[in-house]
């Protein structure tokens, strides 16, 4: 009969707080996005503060779309994975286009 020794997976990495910074900026930022389609919604039914509603929101994602950026970055530092920074500069540039 053969015994083995298992030992707890190591396949979950903890990331960190530069990981808990990307999952909150990721968050935040998806919020806001849902939100835009809202802001413009308002102004098409007449409601001329609408557009401005819309314009501060897309300040505002874009804006936390950098910070997901930066975070992105801090992840980078910590796990070594490329993944979370470049996909933060392609929505970035998706938004901005």
């Amino acid at each position: 009969m053969a015994t083995t020794h298992e030992r707890p997976s190591t396949s979950l990495r903890r990331t960190g707080i530069g990981g808990r910074l990307f999952r909150a900026a990721v968050t935040v930022h998806t919020v806001a996005a849902f939100g835009q389609p809202v802001f413009a919604g308002v102004y098409l039914t007449g409601e001329i503060g609408g557009l401005d509603w819309h314009t501060r929101g897309a300040d505002i994602v874009f804006s936390l779309g950098l910070l997901q950026a930066a975070a992105g970055a801090a992840a980078w530092a910590r796990t070594r994975s490329l993944w979370p920074i470049s996909l933060s500069v392609l929505i970035v540039a998706a938004e901005a286009g």
